[in-house]
């Protein structure tokens, strides 16, 4: 079940509260990717509570999201 919820803290993180200035700066600059990561830490911190996972969290979501190693991820794969 806890899977489950980790769902939807990502789908609420990623989707719900993140703007349209978010989704499109967040790879120009660290301000918007930095405010987007703390939006989608939040929901796992209202989900799971304060840990230090959420460090790991927020860091990497924005590192992720700010230089779109996503993008490098898929091409690696061969399915992006």
């Amino acid at each position: 079940m806890e899977g489950f919820w980790q769902v939807i803290a990502h789908l609420l993180g990623d989707y719900v509260f993140q703007n349209h200035w978010m989704a499109v700066e967040k790879t120009n600059r660290w301000f918007p990717a930095f405010l987007h990561a703390v939006f989608y830490t939040g929901c796992f911190a209202l989900i799971f509570g304060l840990s230090y996972a959420l460090i790991i969290i927020g860091v990497t979501h924005a590192l992720i999201d700010r230089y779109r190693l996503a993008t490098y991820w898929t091409r690696f794969w061969g399915v992006g």
